[in-house]
């Protein structure tokens, strides 16, 4: 498969990265968690905006480039390579903000985003927006994140609620 500029770009990110990761997995994996020096080493290096779009900072890399990507981080440390993973439903999502949301949420270039796909609450609609109401059982990347996207039932009193990302 050929390569793009960007994807090589990234790839060889992933390689400067190298000894910051190598440096902090032990102690990472002993308090379970990312060192905060990785979580700043990899948000400089663009590993957590490889989906997002351009028009917010991101890589907008295409699937086979993303999954170089984390390939490439997995032979170094794979929780670094998975917090990435789980930034990926945030990039995604960037398309759908109106600008000045977008603004505001990728305003930290370096900004780690969590992620859960287990809906852990309900949503119950309110004036002005909606009431977020529960717990999720797991967070990837819960410590070191400035956003999170999680998922939640909607409730409504005519259906009971149905299950979406919030």
């Amino acid at each position: 498969m050929a390569t793009t500029p960007v994807q090589e770009s990234m790839v060889q990110a992933v390689r400067a990265l190298r000894p910051t990761l190598l440096a902090h997995r032990e102690e990472a994996d002993r308090l379970g968690r990312l060192h905060p020096k990785v979580v700043a080493a990899a948000g400089a290096a663009g590993m957590f905006r490889l989906v997002a779009p351009r028009a917010v900072g991101g890589a907008q890399l295409p699937l086979p480039a993303q999954l170089a990507v984390w390939e490439e981080l997995a032979r170094v440390d794979t929780a670094v390579a998975w917090c990435s993973w789980n930034c990926a439903p945030a990039g995604y999502f960037a398309a759908f903000l109106p600008a000045d949301a977008a603004s505001v949420v990728y305003g930290d270039p370096d900004a780690c985003f969590g992620f859960s796909s287990v809906s852990g609450a309900v949503a119950t609609p309110a004036r002005g927006g909606v009431v977020l109401d529960g717990r999720w059982p797991v967070v990837s990347g819960a410590e070191v994140s400035s956003w999170f996207v999680l998922s939640c039932r909607v409730a409504s009193a005519d259906d009971g609620g149905a299950s979406v990302p919030a």
